[in-house]
């Protein structure tokens, strides 16, 4: 019998974990997980995937701007130090790197202490800056897809 599969494509093999998944940001999986948008079959071991990457970059909001926020966690350093913590990630590289990236997009000195604002619609562009940013971290440049960053935080209201 003739092998009728494709070789995967080089491309295919160095695309990220988390953009395969619909999971930009890496949230992970737990028994009993349960996000809208969530793959009926889940295949990842230790990381959720979604049905569309709108459904992944909703599932970190949720986590940040509600679930985190009521904990008083409300600053870049505060929010990565739980998220990315140090027995996973170099968090001090990680924070650094969001700062950086949140400096040059919003064009002022958004420092790892500064207070991120109530997420609503006037404060869209700050909160679609740190996505874009934290995915950077985790699934390096060129992923962001910004559009459906604000499609995921407009599901939030």
């Amino acid at each position: 019998m003739t092998n009728k599969l494709k070789p995967t494509s080089a491309k295919a093999v160095k695309t990220p974990r988390g953009i395969r998944n619909n999971n930009p940001l890496n949230v992970r999986r737990y028994p009993n997980s349960s996000w809208v948008g969530m793959k009926a079959e889940q295949t990842d071991e230790d990381f959720l995937q979604f049905t569309d990457i709108v459904y992944g970059y909703r599932a970190t909001l949720i986590i940040i701007a509600r679930t985190y926020r009521k904990r008083g966690w409300n600053t870049v350093e505060s929010i990565l130090t739980h998220y990315a913590p140090s027995t996973e990630n170099n968090t001090k590289a990680y924070i650094s790197a969001v700062v950086k990236e949140l400096q040059t997009k919003l064009g002022y000195n958004f420092g790892k202490h500064t207070p991120l604002p109530q997420p609503n619609d006037g404060s869209m562009k700050i909160w679609v800056a740190l996505m874009a940013a934290m995915q950077n971290v985790e699934c390096g440049k060129g992923y962001v897809i910004e559009s459906k960053i604000e499609q995921a935080f407009k599901l939030l209201f």
